[in-house]
């Protein structure tokens, strides 16, 4: 094949698969897959956990998964900042913040349940319901050894709908479960750092990351391409005292 031939074959390849291989950028952006984040958000302590771990999930999945922040709310909504500064009543103040977490939720295409302490953050428990009224997964994660339970593995399997808490937040469906010893987490970052002296590991991201690790891992069991319908939004709106959702 003469030269020019084989310059004219290659130029019309090179144009022909511009057509039906477009590049990275044309290419349809993925949406991650948005999760509340229901929990206790009253100390510094839960605050900045909920930002490590929100970022941690973020980064062990790729962002593959994206969290809601209930602390982050109030401040976003232009309605409860005009509430403050009108100094509305307490009453007032607080169904509007009860109503954006629930919208949130709404908008969500599932929940990450905060299931720590002897007993768990009732309104969390709350939010976890809400989001079964919407049909939508949830992953409830358990980082503590206060449970009598949880010294008996027999009494759960990872990744299963039930865990070491009330059987009434158990055995649902589209549901996962996480429980993770922080104390033996501890204990395993020590050894690490023991057998990897040459390598600077940092506490922090080591714990985060080992239980954002498990709950994406948790969060891959679970389908999320289930879309809610219209009519079940309403019926919870009903419920809840929801409008504008």
């Amino acid at each position: 094949m003469p030269y020019q031939n084989k310059l004219l074959f290659i130029t019309v390849f090179l144009i022909f698969s511009s057509y039906i291989s477009p590049s990275c950028a044309d290419k349809k952006k993925i949406n991650p897959v948005k999760l509340y984040c229901a929990g206790t958000i009253s100390t510094i302590t839960h605050l900045a956990g909920n930002i490590k771990l929100a970022e941690a999930i973020a980064e062990v999945s790729n962002n593959k998964y994206s969290c809601i922040l209930p602390q982050d709310l109030p401040l976003q909504s232009s309605k409860i900042i005009e509430l403050k500064k009108n100094n509305a009543k307490s009453h007032h103040l607080s169904k509007a913040i009860r109503d954006i977490d629930i919208k949130a939720i709404f908008q969500a295409d599932g929940v990450l349940v905060n299931m720590d302490g002897k007993s768990p953050s009732s309104g969390a428990v709350v939010e976890f319901m809400i989001n079964r009224c919407l049909d939508k997964p949830a992953v409830l994660f358990k980082t503590d050894a206060y449970h009598d339970k949880f010294d008996d593995k027999k009494n759960y399997n990872q990744f299963s709908n039930h865990g070491p808490w009330s059987i009434m937040v158990s055995h649902y469906p589209k549901t996962s479960a996480v429980v993770i010893n922080a104390s033996d987490l501890y204990k395993d970052l020590h050894t690490t750092k023991n057998e990897q002296k040459n390598t600077k590991i940092d506490d922090d991201k080591f714990l985060v990351r080992s239980v954002a690790s498990k709950i994406v891992q948790a969060l891959d069991t679970l389908n999320f391409t289930h879309t809610t319908p219209d009519n079940q939004y309403s019926w919870c709106a009903s419920v809840f005292g929801i409008t504008n959702y």
